[in-house]
């Protein structure tokens, strides 16, 4: 998975414009693992939304359309199927139930303000479930 990152990383480096980086973000990721969409959401600061910008197994007249409204918190995006090991399942229905949407809506505010991945983790390592 590395070198598949990694080759994803080197393509993307060479798009000339923020469009192209984007389709090739969601054209590789999704040939790269097991499922049938992936798509990218950038933040409009000024509506507070986010906007659907790139897909793969998406309809393409949503691209740019699609807007979800920030405060709709992670679970309000429009998730309402995944796709995963049955193994995993019932930990994930575990940790979906223990948030109410207001704690969702919280932690969200709180991670899109932070600087990376690693600070994210450690916010929801400390979050219940």
């Amino acid at each position: 998975m590395i070198v598949t990152l990694r080759q994803i990383v080197q393509k993307v480096s060479t798009a000339k414009h923020l469009n192209d980086a984007l389709d090739i973000i969601v054209h590789r990721v999704k040939a790269a693992l097991p499922i049938d969409t992936c798509a990218v959401y950038l933040t409009d600061v000024e509506s507070h939304q986010y906007v659907l910008m790139a897909a793969d197994g998406f309809n393409p007249a949503s691209i740019g359309e699609v807007r979800i409204d920030r405060q709709d918190g992670l679970l309000g995006m429009g998730v309402d199927a995944m796709s995963m090991s049955p193994a995993g399942l019932a930990r994930v229905k575990l940790v979906i139930r223990s948030f109410t949407r207001q704690r969702a809506r919280s932690l969200l505010d709180e991670a899109l303000g932070m600087e990376d991945g690693f600070a994210i983790h450690r916010l929801l390592s400390g979050a219940p479930g």
